[in-house]
């Protein structure tokens, strides 16, 4: 377990802010394990309303992120008797969940939502799903709702119950505490939080001391450079009319200088940022008012797991205007701009800007 502890001394505010990272044995990423796991979240924040409104009455958050790896944040007054008894009492919370409800029950607070969730992606704009595809590409934790809709029946309250237990079986801890807080009480908080999880689970945790960070550090796979990728999907809804498409530029990574060797860490998420500004209002003009292609026309640049892209988006309405001829326009404008940049530098040169 590693702790990380920082001490306010520049605010003095009696506050303390623990977020802690608990990390199972790196795993491929399913369509399975990611609804149990918003199924484990929903059971979590409906049964502890109650238990942990104590803590809620009195300025205390105890918050829960259910996913490949879970984090627990604790935020508050830096009270020390009270932040031990919060994370005592938000660990027993998660322990003593009942997974055996009334199906009805469960099947109404529980696996319906998560089901209308995946099914309103259904009705998105089709160039909200058009974002959605372009990212699929690129991140394998991503999947289609239709995998979803199809796996959720299948899963049980047991199956959750496992997910949370098996979790907990071969666990790595990192925790950073900051706030009024001194080096020993921090050290104290998570030790509570390490005894807690190994006694807790059902069949007792394992705490290994492996650094896993970077397993769980999930990158985008890069584009081949000097090539373009197609996606095609149809519409789900059989009731529109209209196509929507994002060209998506992958720029790199957002802490990089880019190909500038004299430039300072960061260059090209500000060069990007510098774009979108640039593009904007260009992009509206001349997509929406003069192609009048859709009643969404847009070019912005996007920061996805630290990589920064350029995205621009249409949501068609024209009727002669399908998905070819607004792509063929996203190159169009690509070109135009692309001109425009160059005389501009040209006109500039030696200029004092």
């Amino acid at each position: 377990m590693t702790v990380w502890w920082y001490q306010d001394k520049e605010f003095n505010q009696p506050k303390i802010l623990m977020g802690c990272r608990i990390q199972p044995k790196p795993s491929t990423p399913s369509v399975k394990n990611a609804l149990l796991s918003e199924m484990l979240s929903s059971v979590f924040l409906r049964e502890t309303s109650e238990s942990l409104y104590p803590a809620f009455s009195v300025d205390y958050k105890i918050n829960f992120l259910f996913d490949d790896f879970w984090i627990m944040t604790i935020t508050g007054f830096s009270d020390e008797d009270k932040v031990k008894k919060v994370i005592e009492s938000g660990l027993d919370s998660l322990f003593q969940l009942n997974f055996n409800q009334n199906e009805e029950h469960f099947n109404a607070t529980t696996r319906e939502p998560i089901r209308k969730e995946y099914l309103n992606v259904k009705n998105w704009m089709p160039a909200q799903l058009s974002r959605r595809y372009a990212k699929m590409i690129q991140d394998e934790y991503l999947f289609d709702y239709p995998e979803a809709l199809a796996k959720i029946d299948s899963l049980s309250q047991s199956d959750v119950q496992e997910l949370r237990d098996n979790f907990l079986k071969d666990i790595s801890i990192d925790c950073s505490i900051m706030g009024n807080v001194v080096q020993q009480q921090s050290a104290e908080y998570a030790e509570i939080l390490k005894n807690k999880l190994v006694t807790g689970a059902v069949s007792g945790s394992t705490i290994v001391k492996e650094d896993r960070l970077d397993a769980y550090i999930n990158p985008v796979y890069k584009l081949p450079q000097d090539t373009t990728l197609v996606i095609r999907q149809k519409a789900e809804n059989p009731e529109e009319p209209n196509s929507g498409v994002t060209s998506q530029f992958q720029i790199g990574p957002i802490e990089s200088n880019g190909p500038y060797t004299d430039r300072l860490p960061y260059t090209r998420y500000v060069l990007a940022t510098l774009l979108g500004l640039m593009m904007r209002e260009p992009c509206f003009n001349y997509l929406r008012t003069q192609q009048q292609l859709g009643y969404v026309a847009n070019c912005f640049e996007e920061e996805y797991k630290d990589i920064m892209v350029f995205n621009i988006l249409v949501q068609g309405s024209r009727a002669d205007a399908g998905a070819f001829v607004i792509a063929e326009q996203h190159d169009i404008f690509v070109e135009l701009q692309y001109e425009k940049f160059v005389n501009q530098s040209k006109s500039d040169e030696g200029k004092q800007l």
